[in-house]
């Protein structure tokens, strides 16, 4: 019996353990940035190869994912550590929601061009997406 409950209690202490160490709002934000820069290379690729729109569809549908959970990830405290968000970002959370909010959409109208033919929209839409990012940045991320 006393084996069993230390085995049990064990596996909680460990279950534990993995839960807070995946509780990292920063690393979780960073992972996602890191993902959207890299699905954002493949649609330049895409852009710059003259391939069609709609091989960019499945990449812009993930920006659209990614965006919506960026949001997420900026819980109270966790403007502290190894990380490059700006304390204005929860002193201002309504205008940091717009801005993703903005980025959102802009990654939304990736994906409508990413459906249509037209490589110039697409490379269009691309360059907008690029500046919402770049809006944000200017406000809330520490760019050095």
């Amino acid at each position: 019996m006393l084996k069993k409950l230390a085995a049990a209690t064990l596996g909680l202490v460990i279950a534990a353990g993995i839960a807070w160490a995946q509780a990292d709002p920063v690393a979780d934000r960073i992972a996602n940035r890191k993902e959207a820069y890299r699905t954002l290379r493949g649609i330049k690729k895409i852009i710059d190869d003259k391939g069609a729109p709609s091989e960019a569809t499945a990449a812009a549908i993930k920006l659209v994912d990614l965006q919506k959970q960026f949001l997420t990830m900026f819980p109270a405290g966790s403007d502290k550590g190894e990380t490059k968000a700006l304390p204005v970002i929860w002193t201002d959370w309504a205008g940091f929601q717009k801005a993703n909010k903005d980025a959102e959409m802009a990654a939304t109208k990736l994906v409508d061009a990413s459906k249509g033919t037209d490589q110039a929209a697409l490379a269009d839409a691309f360059k907008k997406y690029g500046a919402s990012c770049d809006d944000c940045h200017d406000i809330y991320h520490r760019n050095k």
